[in-house]
């Protein structure tokens, strides 16, 4: 396989498990700078080390296991300034966490595209236009012949409706 290849796949893969990475990084330190310091760390030295990837699918977990053993190094040079918990408990806590936050969030994706397949066509083309990136909201606003309020206050129900269903099929367990 090439080196563009790798790097355009390790960009994609980044991009999509990046929330993950950073909800597993936010769980084992304090503050939202040191999670934005230990995400540069881990994109950096999983960007180095990317030849040792055998497999992509495997990237989530690859990247997770950066991640923990620079949290285990970033929280050994901040125990000079505070109590911390020691290695041990962040390393079983972690662990613990990763895969059930893998697996929580891919259930949580499922919903969602469940949920959006529930909504009526024309919800479900205005909630892809505001997010694919390319229509702001006072383009969607003059499409529809909306004021750009009206479009923010539908974009908030919609979200909300999303969620909803989405935390009622967590509850529920609904698994299709």
């Amino acid at each position: 396989m090439s080196k563009s290849n790798d790097h355009e796949k390790f960009i994609s893969s980044l991009a999509k498990h990046g929330g993950m990475l950073r909800g597993y990084i936010r769980n084992g330190v304090r503050t939202p700078q040191d999670v934005d310091e230990l995400m540069q760390r881990v994109s950096l030295i999983a960007w180095k080390k990317i030849d040792q990837l055998d497999d992509w699918d495997n990237f989530p977990k690859w990247a997770a296991t950066i991640a923990r053993y620079e949290m285990l190094s970033f929280r050994r040079e901040k125990a000079r300034d505070r109590l911390q918990f020691n290695d041990d408990v962040w390393d079983k806590l972690a662990s613990e966490s990763v895969v059930e936050d893998l697996q929580f969030r891919e259930r949580r994706i499922r919903y969602l595209e469940e949920c959006l397949k529930e909504l009526p066509e024309d919800k479900r083309a205005l909630l892809e236009k505001a997010y694919n990136g390319e229509t702001s909201m006072k383009d969607l606003a003059k499409e529809s012949n909306r004021s750009p309020e009206a479009i923010y206050k539908m974009m908030s129900r919609l979200r909300f409706t999303l969620l909803l269903c989405i935390e009622r099929k967590l509850e529920g367990g609904i698994e299709r």
